[in-house]
């Protein structure tokens, strides 16, 4: 077998293409994963109080790279306050950034824009919550 004579930077670039297809693999196989448990009622669920600005300032940061890469504008709009939630974290990052991927996947590029907002809704304020 002849191994091709790449430069440094072709390697590189190479390296970084096999490492993201093979993260982004990892993420598909562990979604079916939870799918299957869930579908079979084995899905485990830990639940406690979340910051739900904290998981969107988490998601947003995680994907930011995403969105330069191809020149979308990603505006964020959080308040500095609200009440704690009682959610799955992990769960709640992983929708996150299910969504925020395909936000960016499925964009215009030119101009793409994308915005994440957070907001308590009135039913909540009603209700004390």
């Amino acid at each position: 077998m002849t191994i091709p004579r790449l430069d440094e930077g072709e390697r590189t670039k190479f390296l970084g293409i096999i490492v993201k297809e093979s993260e982004r693999l990892t993420r598909l196989i562990n979604q079916v994963l939870d799918l299957a448990k869930i579908e079979s009622g084995a899905a485990e669920w830990h639940s406690s109080e979340i910051d739900m600005r904290e998981v969107l300032e988490d998601s947003v940061t995680a994907v930011s790279q995403l969105f330069r890469e191809r020149k979308i504008e990603l505006t964020v709009e959080l308040p500095q306050k609200l009440p704690g939630i009682v959610a799955d974290r992990d769960r709640l990052v992983q929708v996150m950034l299910n969504l925020l991927s395909n936000a960016a996947k499925f964009s215009e590029r030119t101009p793409g824009r994308v915005a994440v907002s957070l907001a308590q809704a009135e039913w909540l304020s009603a209700r004390g919550g």
